[in-house]
């Protein structure tokens, strides 16, 4: 709306600094921020077109002129257009989250062992918080009471496997050249555990 001599009126919401895009990877943290002329205005957030709400991983605030929005964790889902709408001004940009470069800084080994005595794998990968799965053969191992998995590492993971072979039923048995993988980012990485008798 214009004045009497043709000015913008000052009071007119418009944009003083809109979004940009933004390229993160996997598991890293972005922002998006949003500067108004104007102070207190509510605002709606969207990912392509979907509204979205604060919650622990995506943390809206507004603070005077500026909105802002924090994803904590980027996944691949992320991804996406972002907009900022309020009182029919909208800004945007785009997500882009790249995949992880997993791989394994140091393999399984095959180990030999006396039959019902503990035993214990070794894998270490050059990222965090990674989702390890183990198996034997084709058959996902879980924890139990006599099988420990733990991941740990701040800088490089370690993915551990332990098992107390004491407290096996003796029918039952786990060694005899059975396979042990580990299925990291979709690769899987073999190892053999051989029984002495």
């Amino acid at each position: 709306m214009l004045c009497i001599c043709g000015c913008v009126p000052e009071n007119r919401l418009q944009v003083v600094k809109g979004l940009k895009d933004v390229e993160v990877s996997e598991c890293e943290s972005c922002s998006f921020e949003v500067t108004l002329n104007l102070a207190y205005i509510e605002g709606v957030w969207t990912r392509d077109g979907m509204q979205l709400k604060s919650k622990p991983n995506c943390r809206i605030s507004m603070h005077g002129r500026r909105h802002s929005l924090i994803l904590t964790r980027a996944a691949i889902g992320d991804a996406g257009l972002f907009s900022f709408q309020a009182n029919g001004i909208q800004t945007s940009g785009r997500l882009s989250v790249r995949v992880r470069d997993i791989h394994i800084v140091k393999e399984l080994e095959d180990v030999d062992t006396v039959e019902r005595q503990p035993v214990s794998f070794m894998c270490e990968v050059n990222q965090v918080d990674v989702d390890g799965r183990w198996y034997r053969d084709d058959s996902r191992i879980r924890p139990g009471d006599n099988i420990k998995i733990r991941h740990q590492g701040k800088c490089d993971q370690t993915h551990g496997l332990y098992r107390n072979n004491s407290l096996r039923n003796i029918n039952t048995p786990w060694c005899l050249l059975q396979v042990c993988k580990e299925t990291l980012n979709g690769n899987k990485y073999k190892t053999r555990l051989k029984s002495n008798k």
